[in-house]
This record gives C-alpha cells, sequence and structure tokens, in this order.
C-alpha cells in the first residue's frame, strides 16, 4: 500500500504543487514580494512530476494525445515558416517550447482531487489578494507588503479565473447538487469577495474576460440541468432562469458599478469607452498589412514583435503574422477541439469540476484576444491542459465521494 502511494500518488502531489505554483506566481509575487527563484521552483516540482507520472503510470488519453498532435504540428509550422524566412527569435521558440511543456504537464494531471487542489490554491490567493485590494483603495490600510511590480493584469486574470470557478459550482449547486449549508455559504462569500477585488482591479481585460466566463459559466449551468435531470419542474425552471439570466445580469451591474465609481479604475475604463485609446486598434490595422504580404505562412517565430516593436495584443494575429493562415487554423482546432470534446463530456457526465475549467479556461482565451505575447501565455496553456486532462478522465471516477450529491425537483439548495 505505501509502495504504490509512493510510486502513483506522489508523482501526482508533485506535479499539482509545481502547476499550482506556476499558475500562481504573479499573486505571491505582488504580496509577499516572492523573488524570480520561485520560477525555478515551480518549474522543477513540474517537471519531475510530470515526468515520474508518465514514467510510471504512462497515462495519455486519446483526446489529449490528438490536442497534443495538434499544438506540434503549430509549432512545426511556425518553425517551418522561420526557417523559410530566415527569420527566427530564439528566445521565442525557448518560450513556445515551454507552452507545449506545461500543456502537455496539465494533461499528465488526470485526478480530479488535485485539479480541485490546484483551483482551490488559485481561489484562496486571489481571495487574500482581493481582500487587501479592499482594505488598500477602500480603507487606506494595507494588510501586508503589496509590490505592484508584477502586471495588474496578470494578479486581474487569477481573480477573474476564480470569480468563474465559484461561479460554476454555485450555478452547479443550486441547479443540479447540493453542499451542506456551512460550505455553500462560505463558497458565496468567497465569490462576493473575490467580484469585489476584481471589480477594484486596475485591469480591464480581466474584468471584462471575468465577466463573460461568469456570465457563460451560469449559463453552462442553466443548459447542463436538463441533461442532468431530464425535466425541472416548475420549482427548478425557476431556478435555471435565475442562474441563467438574473444572476449574470445581477454579478454584471456590481461590476460594472464598481469598475465605473471608485477612482482607480473609472477613469482607465471611461477613456476606452469614449474611444480615447487607440493604440491596439493601431496595432491591429498594422497586423493586417503584415499579414496581407505573406497569408499562408507568415513571417517567421517573433516577426510580429519585430514589425511592431512589441506584441499586437491579439494571440490570433500574432500567429498569424508569424505563421499565417495555416498556423491560426491549427490553433483554432486546437482550442476547439478542447473545448468541444470537454463541453460533450459535461453535457453526458454534469460535473462541477467540468465547468469550472471550461468558465476558468475562457478567462485566459478571451483575454488573449485583447492583451498578451502568445509565446509568454503560460496561464493558457496550463489552464488549456488541465481542461485536456479533466476531459480524459474516466466519468466513473468523477462521483465526488460526497462532494455533491443529486438535487430533486423541490429541494432547495441545502440539505
Amino acid at each position: 500500500m505505501n509502495t504504490s502511494f509512493q510510486t502513483s500518488t506522489l508523482p501526482l502531489i508533485l506535479l499539482a504543487g509545481g502547476l499550482a505554483t506556476l499558475l500562481v506566481l504573479p499573486v505571491l509575487r505582488a504580496m509577499f514580494d516572492a523573488g524570480w527563484s520561485a520560477w525555478i521552483f515551480a518549474g522543477v516540482a513540474a517537471a519531475s512530476g510530470g515526468a515520474s507520472t508518465f514514467l510510471l503510470r504512462q497515462k495519455l488519453s486519446r483526446a489529449s494525445f490528438i490536442s497534443l498532435a495538434l499544438f506540434g504540428l503549430l509549432i512545426a509550422t511556425l518553425i517551418f515558416s522561420s526557417l523559410l524566412n530566415g527569420t527566427l527569435v530564439s528566445n521565442d521558440l525557448v518560450n513556445l517550447l515551454l507552452l507545449f511543456s506545461v500543456f502537455l504537464l496539465g494533461c499528465l494531471l488526470r485526478d480530479p482531487k488535485l485539479i480541485w487542489g490546484v483551483l482551490a490554491t488559485i481561489v484562496a490567493l486571489s481571495a487574500i489578494l482581493s481582500v487587501n485590494l479592499i482594505f488598500t483603495t477602500q480603507l487606506d490600510f494595507s494588510l501586508y507588503h503589496y509590490n505592484p511590480r508584477d502586471n495588474y493584469l496578470s494578479n486581474g486574470m487569477r481573480q477573474a479565473i476564480s470569480a468563474a470557478t465559484l461561479s460554476s459550482i454555485l450555478a452547479y449547486t443550486f441547479l443540479i447538487g447540493t453542499y451542506r449549508q456551512a460550505t455553500f455559504l462560505l463558497l458565496v462569500f468567497l465569490f462576493v469577495i473575490i467580484v469585489a477585488g476584481l471589480g477594484l482591479n486596475y485591469g480591464r481585460g480581466a474584468l471584462l474576460s471575468g465577466l463573460i466566463a461568469v456570465t457563460l459559466s451560469f449559463v453552462l449551468a442553466s443548459l447542463t440541468a436538463t441533461s442532468k435531470t431530464q425535466h425541472l419542474g416548475h420549482f427548478g425552471a425557476v431556478k435555471k432562469t435565475f442562474i441563467g439570466l438574473l444572476a449574470p445580469i445581477s454579478v454584471s451591474a456590481a461590476l460594472y458599478l464598481l469598475a465605473t465609481t471608485v477612482p482607480r479604475t473609472a477613469g482607465r475604463i471611461q477613456r476606452a469607452l469614449e474611444g480615447g485609446e487607440t493604440p491596439r486598434f493601431q496595432l491591429w490595422t498594422d497586423s493586417f498589412t503584415h499579414i496581407s504580404q505573406a497569408p499562408f505562412l507568415g513571417h517567421g517565430i517573433g516577426a510580429s514583435k519585430t514589425f511592431h516593436g512589441t506584441y499586437p495584443h491579439n494571440i490570433l494575429l500574432q500567429i498569424t503574422e508569424d505563421g499565417g493562415i495555416v498556423a491560426t487554423s491549427l490553433f483554432i482546432v486546437f482550442v476547439g477541439f478542447l473545448f468541444l470534446t470537454a463541453t460533450k463530456k459535461l453535457f453526458a457526465s454534469p460535473d462541477p469540476l467540468g465547468l469550472a475549467l471550461i468558465a476558468g479556461s475562457l478567462v485566459p482565451l478571451i483575454n488573449s484576444q485583447t492583451t498578451g505575447d502568445f509565446y509568454t501565455w503560460i496561464l493558457l496553456f496550463t489552464m488549456l491542459g488541465l481542461l485536456a486532462a479533466w476531459s480524459s478522465i474516466n466519468p466513473n471516477k468523477m462521483q465526488h465521494r460526497g462532494m455533491c450529491q443529486p438535487l430533486s425537483d423541490t429541494r432547495g439548495p441545502f440539505p
């Protein structure tokens, strides 16, 4: 028994710990002034855990293999374009291989409890960050050191992922399952705190992507409820309407009020609404010009940043500039395959973890269309790897051992 634990469970725990640390590093650096050495710990832990898991368990599902093959073809296309054009930025190539690595490591974490642990780590640190933001911006009192050197957007995206994760669990609980009252109320409290912190965050992209992901999580939960219960009855229909319509409208209104009435965020958002900030639109216009010069295979890895002097703040345009329509098509098929596989499984076997991962993965995916460098989107590809891992878990292992029980048409969210 002990040997089995050491050879199978321990590598997975090490892998989960490394991935969790990778995902929350910006928050750790901002709140606790952690140095760059934290990347080394996270990378070594995740890599060693992943290697041990692969060697000892060899768990790569067919869906994961297909997604890895698509990602590999995308990388091969970008490299071929670079060789064809004689343009290859070595740093971006290394970063691209790193993205492939974190996606592979995410695919290997096929343990629902440990995936829950990774998400719980993000939620916990996002809640602490949100509390600090509330105290700092509203009460002019900081609970602890806060270092703004790390991008507020990075921290905001963790808050947005946490909000989407919690909204998924709460919506699922309200419609399909039940938690103990104390647990349910704790999740509601965390959700309110994190949404408040997200509204106070300076990052508009995180706010928008979080809002869209939260809304979609409510809608998706209301749709999966039908596949779970077949018919909901009058009480269930009322709840489904609330989750699908009233809840996202309420969250949207709350976030809008926070983002537009607090001086810290109102000015920047107001300028965006009035069209006072145009550099990104100019970048995107220039991108189409560069794409038209080499539409099929692009200009090679790193070419877009050479053209603009920065990244174009849209990964689809960046991939098209570097690898052409061929590379972009592969990326769309890659992402579409992951979400299609996950959604099919979700409707076949409704599960709060699946809802949480779909909603959480949408946050960086949506955000990547307005900001960020494709070659450094570790958050996006780690979340996609976890989504691929969940999609390949046997549904029999998704029985939550008492975490969530079936909900009849006449019962409320509490036992």
